[in-house]
């Protein structure tokens, strides 16, 4: 990896297009593909073959540099040359190489990623076919090589931008190993466009920095099959973020579906004016209504993923929580309050409930269940829960100072029962090492103990506290 990179620095120093320069670019990619070689043999055999095909990649690119040197030092060489074939080859060897990392991968974003990578390299790739492969293939005045050359080597650097986009927006992870991938591919388009870029304007003088971008970006696949040779920890991403289109990605992709009209407007108000100005116009007006339906959509589709979270933490008819709820929060309780203080944990059971329904209606029943669950809420503080158990129970859940203070809370929640209605109280203190199922049975033990001892009553697991009457 030093000999690769001081390699890279030497063409980085001293640029230049004499053919000792060109023997120091041969030597340092030669470096820099032994460098790949032998990270790649390091790789783990289950997930190596995506990095052989970036190493038969790097090989090709090895032997065309190779040829390329032969024939400047005889002073043969031309543009394009059979060295071209295998540049070509090891672009289409690189991009199954990165495909099969992708795979890997085994993102679940994978099919909103490919679109909207698709989406980016479509609005490149219709201005690279209108202003650099047409007019190759349509000059008639080239040799065929020469315009075949031409238009291939763009539609290819359209296609390395695909997989740039469709890594960084699809991976679950960007680990170093496919961040290595992305800069070596970066740098290899930079120096793609400068070139395509040069030889448009007919003229090579800045290829010296193109061979030091080309360079490097063989050394970051060694790097990144390096990077490779230990697992890397899967992404946390959830299941909402496996799609979502943000704004700013959206914006991304509008400014990419909008390129070819907007430079077709540009170039129309900058000749004559004619049909081509309006309908660029009409495509970039319609492009921002359609962008901006669909970020109304977005908004929309947010707004009723929290609605839809609410409702599944939520209970409908009393607004507490559920029992789904109760479920994190106890374990989240549990989790503090080692440091926080005491856990008190009490299920209140609504006496009598299904007498009172059965005489005064089952609107009247919901009404004591909302009522009582909103006046109960109202004397719980910031480190208490309360959530419907099912039916007419429901469990809160204390963080105290002191036992005796949370006690007082739970009598207080049993004298505030609406409509002249009674509750029994059974209540359990957190040992700090029990489970929450064992915590709630033994909870649940006591709330029948209270109703079995004549009900509208706490009593504590493992004691007997009574208050109130019958």
């Amino acid at each position: 990896m030093l000999a690769a990179g001081l390699g890279v620095l030497v063409l980085a120093l001293f640029p230049g297009d004499s053919p000792a320069m060109s023997v120091a670019y041969t030597v340092s990619v030669a470096l820099s593909s032994l460098f790949l070689l032998l990270a790649v043999r390091q790789v783990p055999a289950p997930r190596r073959r995506p990095w052989n095909w970036l190493l038969v990649s790097v090989g090709l690119c090895v032997a065309g540099e190779v040829l390329v040197l032969v024939m400047t030092l005889r002073g043969t060489n031309r543009w394009p040359s059979p060295a071209d074939i295998l540049f070509v080859l090891s672009y289409l060897a690189l991009a199954w190489g990165v495909i099969g990392l992708h795979r890997q991968d085994n993102s679940r974003r994978a099919s909103a990623a490919r679109l909207d990578a698709g989406i980016v390299a479509t609005g490149v790739g219709v201005l690279c076919l209108v202003h650099f492969v047409l007019p190759v293939v349509a000059d008639s005045a080239q040799p065929v090589a020469t315009r075949l050359a031409g238009a291939v080597y763009p539609l290819i650097d359209v296609l390395l931008l695909f997989i740039v986009v469709r890594t960084l927006l699809g991976a679950r992870r960007l680990g170093p190993a496919l961040a290595w991938v992305v800069a070596s591919l970066t740098a290899t388009l930079s120096a793609d466009a400068g070139q395509i870029a040069e030889q448009g304007a007919g003229g090579r003088d800045g290829s010296g920095w193109m061979d030091v971008v080309w360079a490097a970006s063989y050394l970051f696949l060694g790097l990144a099959a390096a990077s490779a040779q230990r697992p890397e920890k899967a992404g946390a991403a959830t299941e909402g973020q496996t799609a979502e289109l943000s704004l700013p990605r959206l914006a991304i992709l509008a400014l990419a579906a909008g390129l070819p009209s907007g430079v077709l407007t540009v170039r129309a108000l900058n000749g004559r004016y004619d049909d081509s100005v309006l309908l660029g116009l009409g495509s970039i007006v319609l492009l921002a209504m359609v962008v901006g339906r669909v970020r109304d959509l977005l908004r929309q589709l947010r707004r009723q993923s929290e609605q839809l979270a609410r409702m599944a933490r939520t209970d409908p008819l009393t607004e507490i929580a559920n029992r789904r709820s109760w479920d994190f929060d106890l374990d989240r309780a549990m989790e503090h309050s080692r440091q926080s203080g005491r856990l008190l944990v009490a299920l209140l059971d609504l006496d009598h409930f299904k007498e009172f329904n059965d005489a005064r209606g089952h609107q009247a029943g919901d009404d004591l269940l909302k009522e009582a669950a909103r006046a109960w809420s109202l004397q719980l503080g910031p480190h208490s829960r309360i959530a419907r158990w099912g039916g007419e129970e429901f469990a809160v859940l204390i963080t105290c100072a002191d036992l005796d203070a949370g006690q007082a809370t739970l009598e207080r929640l049993r004298e505030l029962v609406p409509f002249g209605q009674t509750a029994s109280v059974g209540a359990a203190v957190w040992d700090g090492r029990e489970d929450a199922t064992s915590l709630l049975h033994r909870a649940d033990d006591a709330l029948y103990e209270a109703k079995r001892a004549g009900r509208d009553r706490l009593v504590l697991a493992g004691t007997h506290s009574s208050a109130g009457a019958e």
